[in-house]
């Protein structure tokens, strides 16, 4: 059975010493517009429109795990719930055993912006496909769309996510 969440989230910073359009609509390209995907096409990588999809390797994925970790918590929280893994006085002793509550396993970076391939993942404008596991063994894929206008006083964030 599939199970689906959505959430959107606007972030907008406004000023008292400028006059400003606090509520302002975010105005993006029309390719962000659009419904949210169900999931990245199976020809992403190698079809006609590969150069606007880019998989992070590893050491990318571990530069920018905090953020990505954030996208995977939002996507659980569109469902409504965060699984909490226990933690024991055992974990507590062992400085090197990590209790991260997500293995992140593939993460595909999809942007119209003229950046290069390992840049595609700071774009203004993106669609990340994440597929990661939680602490409890339940694999999810997650569609994040953020998009911006005048980097940082606008965003929004688009999270779908898929069990």
């Amino acid at each position: 059975m599939r199970r689906e969440g959505y959430i959107r989230l606007y972030v907008t910073r406004c000023s008292l010493i400028q006059e400003e359009q606090c509520n302002e609509i975010l105005v993006v390209d029309d390719f962000y517009k659009v419904d949210m995907p169900d999931w990245m096409p199976k020809d992403a990588l190698t079809g006609l429109y590969k150069l606007q999809y880019y998989e992070m390797k590893e050491s990318e994925v571990e530069q920018d795990k905090e953020w990505l970790h954030l996208y995977a918590q939002l996507a659980l929280l569109a469902f409504g719930f965060y699984p909490v893994r226990k933690i024991t006085l055992l974990d507590l002793e062992r400085d090197d055993e990590k209790t991260e509550p997500f293995e992140l396993r593939k993460i595909v970076v999809q942007t119209k912006e003229d950046v290069e391939s390992k840049n595609k993942a700071r774009a203004k404008n993106a669609i990340f496909y994440i597929s990661f596991k939680c602490s409890g063994g339940q694999d999810y894929k997650a569609i994040v769309r953020r998009t911006t206008k005048e980097w940082p006083e606008y965003m929004s964030l688009e999270v779908k996510c898929v069990m």
